[in-house]
């Protein structure tokens, strides 16, 4: 291993202390949790982290704080948490946090409350951290992740309005970077080290690779690679007017969708449904054979719908 390089020194702790590991996808953001929010002791007496033994409610008249063990409001704290946030609107809007005791330090949460500021707030010796930041990107803020490395190089990433993302340093520090991320549609991974962050965004497209300095998070360089395009095959999408299909990777629901529309199938639906009714109406059908047609006719689909999906 070189004593450097890049102008850095290198050794196996540093290495190990800069080694950084991120991802985020959409189902994370879409699927419903529980607005409540784990309360871990960032400075604790013991030398390493213990477990959250309190946890964080809010609602539109403050933050609420109860001790797990006994399901109980400790009201003195939950009124020096409201003291010290003054200013929050309530309830939280959007959260991110990692109430984990297997990590080296704990930075408690980043809110973004009611009125889209963003907030970060901890239990600290026992009472209440809580600081709001200016934050200098396009509203309103769409994406928070707190990150919690090694490096402490950052608090957290933020994305704004526009799909740009922005590196939040531990002083408050916002530094823009040239990624263009949408967290309700795609999936995030950052890999870094001493040199360099390579932030890949996966969405419908294709993915986009960019290359970051690790000291400014400046643009170094990028590369994108375009998916190849799925279509249905041409017999179905000529026969069906849409495409029926149940899960996506963008959430965690199970529910019908329905896309790719196509008109050219629906007129040629329409033309046959008269093409049998005139037919049906010459041959004399009774009406009881209809509810038999239509049956049959919904399960000789199915093979169809299988082939649009």
């Amino acid at each position: 291993m070189p004593d450097s390089l890049g102008g850095k020194k290198i050794t196996a702790d540093e290495i190990e202390r800069n080694r950084v590991i991120m991802t985020n996808e959409p189902s994370n953001l879409e699927k419903v949790t529980p607005r409540v929010y784990l309360l871990m002791e960032s400075e604790p007496r013991r030398s390493s982290l213990q477990g959250a033994e309190m946890a964080m409610v809010s609602r539109k008249d403050g933050l609420h704080i109860f001790r797990m063990e006994g399901n109980a409001e400790d009201k003195a704290l939950s009124a020096e948490f409201n003291k010290a946030l003054d200013g929050f609107v309530h309830p939280v809007a959007m959260a991110s946090g990692n109430p984990s005791d297997r990590k080296s330090y704990d930075e408690g949460w980043l809110f973004v409350d009611s009125a889209g500021a963003l907030w970060h707030v901890k239990l600290q010796g026992g009472h209440p951290f809580a600081e709001k930041f200016s934050f200098p990107g396009a509203l309103p803020i769409q994406g928070i992740m707190i990150t919690e490395q090694e490096n402490r190089a950052t608090l957290g990433y933020i994305t704004d309005a526009k799909g740009t993302l922005w590196m939040l340093r531990p002083g408050g520090e916002f530094v823009s970077t040239a990624v263009k991320y949408t967290p309700s549609e795609d999936e995030i991974m950052v890999i870094g080290d001493m040199l360099n962050y390579t932030v890949s965004i996966n969405g419908d497209g294709g993915v986009t690779y960019y290359a970051l300095d690790a000291d400014d998070f400046s643009l170094v360089d990028t590369l994108h690679r375009e998916f190849p395009e799925s279509r249905p095959p041409v017999v179905a999408s000529a026969l069906l007017p849409a495409r029926l299909w149940f899960v996506s990777g963008d959430d965690g629901y199970v529910r019908p969708r329905v896309s790719d529309f196509s008109w050219p199938a629906l007129i040629l639906n329409v033309l046959l449904a008269c093409a049998w009714g005139i037919f049906a109406k010459r041959r004399k059908y009774r009406w009881l054979d209809f509810p038999a047609i239509v049956v049959g006719g919904f399960f000789t689909a199915i093979p169809l719908w299988l082939l649009r999906e």
